[in-house]
Order: C-alpha cells, then sequence, then structure tokens
C-alpha cells in the first residue's frame, strides 16, 4: 500500500508504503499536522482484541515543534493499544523521541545497538527507527547497508504473541511459512521489520 504524501511530478513522489504477506484487519492514512504539508503515517492494525498489533509507518517533520504536534496526533491515535510498534524516517535521535515527545509514556524498547543511519555514505546519527512496545521480543535488529538514499534501512526481527499468530493465519494466510515478514518504505529509506510467533515455552507473560 501506497501514501503519496507530496507529488512533484517527474522530479519526486514521496511516500510512505506498507507490504504484508497478511492483509491488516484495519488501514488508515493519516496527514500529520505542521505548518508544510507532506507529512503522513500509515496506521494498520493486524488481528482483533486485546492482542491485535498497531503497525504505524510514518515519516516526521524536520523541526521539533512539528515532530511534538505529530508524534501527539499518533499518540492520541495508540490510546491504550497494548502491542505497537512505530516505524519510519522520525528524524530525531531516541533519546529526544522516547524522553520529550508524546511517545514517553509507551513503554518503548530501545534499540539494542546504537543504530546509525544518516548520512547514509558515513552514518553517524540515529534517525530512523524501529520502535516496539515492552509487550513484544526483539530478537535482532540492524542497519542494513544498502545505500539507496540519503539514510539506511533498518532490520528488525521480532516475535509475535502466539494468539496473533493465529489470528493472522486464520484471516490472511498466503503462504505455509510461520513467519509472516512486514516491510515499510518511508520517502527516505526502507525499514524491514520480520515478525514471527513465540517459539514453544517462550510464551510472553501479561
Amino acid at each position: 500500500y501506497q501514501q503519496r504524501n507530496r507529488n512533484l511530478g517527474k522530479l519526486a513522489q514521496h511516500s510512505n508504503g506498507l507490504l504484508s504477506r497478511y492483509a491488516p484487519h484495519v488501514l488508515e492514512t493519516h496527514r500529520l499536522p505542521g505548518l508544510i504539508p507532506g507529512r503522513g503515517a500509515i496506521v494498520a492494525r493486524f488481528g482483533e482484541g486485546p492482542d491485535a498489533l498497531m503497525l504505524v509507518v510514518l515519516h516526521l517533520a524536520l523541526s521539533n515543534r512539528a515532530q511534538r504536534r505529530q508524534l501527539h496526533y499518533i499518540r492520541e491515535l495508540i490510546g491504550a493499544q497494548r502491542h505497537i510498534i512505530i516505524m519510519g524516517d522520525l528524524n530525531s535521535p531516541l533519546q529526544h523521541l522516547m524522553l520529550n515527545t508524546a511517545l514517553h509514556d509507551l513503554d518503548l524498547h530501545p534499540p539494542l545497538d546504537d543504530l546509525h543511519t544518516f548520512p547514509s555514505w558515513k552514518p553517524r546519527r540515529d534517525l530512523d527507527h524501529i520502535l516496539i512496545s515492552a509487550s513484544l521480543n526483539v530478537h535482532k535488529q540492524r542497519v542494513v547497508d544498502l545505500p539507496l538514499s540519503d539514510h539506511l534501512p533498518i532490520a528488525m526481527e521480532i516475535d509475535l504473541p502466539a494468539s496473533l499468530n493465529r489470528a493472522l493465519h486464520q484471516t490472511e494466510a498466503k503462504t505455509n511459512s510461520l513467519s509472516s515478514p512486514v516491510f515499510s518504505a518511508s520517502e527516505a529509506a526502507t525499514t524491514q521489520l520480520l515478525a514471527r510467533p513465540y517459539p514453544a515455552g517462550r510464551q510472553k507473560s501479561k
């Protein structure tokens, strides 16, 4: 799915995108607030009930003021959702996002390592992120050496709760694999997420 946010004709098409093996139960597009138009978010929900997974793909503005407004908007959309993934070009270091924005109360996982993605030719800043709720397990994550733009992509592998995995297979299983890769792309960089069920004996407790 593509959300085109800026159409500059033959010069550029600025978009967010989502590619998944499973069709989400809910798929929404949102225009993010800001003085300069052209920032947006894709919100997808996989599954239903308390174990539903909410995935937010977005590209934030450059200014801190606009970012605060945009993340406040996203925080209101998330509400009391338990399983959350926020991913994309967030144009801010992780520490700022976790401490100084509306995301601070979501109990999101910090990265396992410093993931520097910008600039792609000599990465020294962490501007692109996959942030997940503490209810989900991170298996591994890395920066992908694929300089298609001025940002490098991030790849992450996580465990899904068993009930959500069953729901995905029952509603939209298009493959015999037990893994469900989800890819998202912002206009500046591509982010990959590989989600899989919790192995037996490793169920996440509530």
